[in-house]
């Protein structure tokens, strides 16, 4: 929640240059060269404002073992998934650690226009006006049939 958030920023985050900003995500994307987030809407938000974005996920190890066995997607993030090839880093479990985050978003750094234009592909297949809709649509297709996108 916001007041967790704003509490603990006020507890550990007293030098930091993170800043809490309220509101849509689309508010704080449109600011951003480069985003680290948490598996969600957000990236997909962030693909489609074309916003080079670094996927991370950690759930627990029995978690992590049940989905692969029961989901058979090549991919976790929805941009992954719409684009059918990987626009977007997806630092998983051990992967997402602060070294394996850092040494992506630096090598990613020297190639934002790169990034940029892949995410184009996200965009292009979704359009703007009713994204979200035909996005749940791709997703529940590729679920129901277990298509592993190349």
């Amino acid at each position: 929640s916001e007041s967790f958030l704003r509490q603990s920023f006020a507890t550990y985050g007293k030098d930091s240059r993170v800043q809490l900003i309220p509101g849509p995500a689309k508010h704080f994307l449109a600011q951003c060269d480069l985003v680290i987030a948490a598996s969600g809407t957000v990236t997909l938000e962030a693909a489609l404002m074309q916003v080079p974005t670094i996927l991370v996920y950690k759930v627990s190890p029995l978690t992590y073992a049940l989905g692969k066995i029961l989901v058979k997607l090549k991919y976790v993030g929805l941009a992954n998934l719409i684009a059918g090839h990987r626009v977007m880093p997806e630092l998983l479990q051990q992967d997402a650690d602060p070294d394996g985050i850092a040494r992506t978003a630096l090598s990613m750094a020297d190639q934002l226009g790169l990034h940029v234009r892949n995410l184009g592909i996200v965009r292009k297949k979704l359009g703007l006006s009713g994204a979200s809709r035909r996005a749940a649509c791709i997703a529940a297709g590729l679920i129901r049939t277990g298509f592993k996108p190349d």
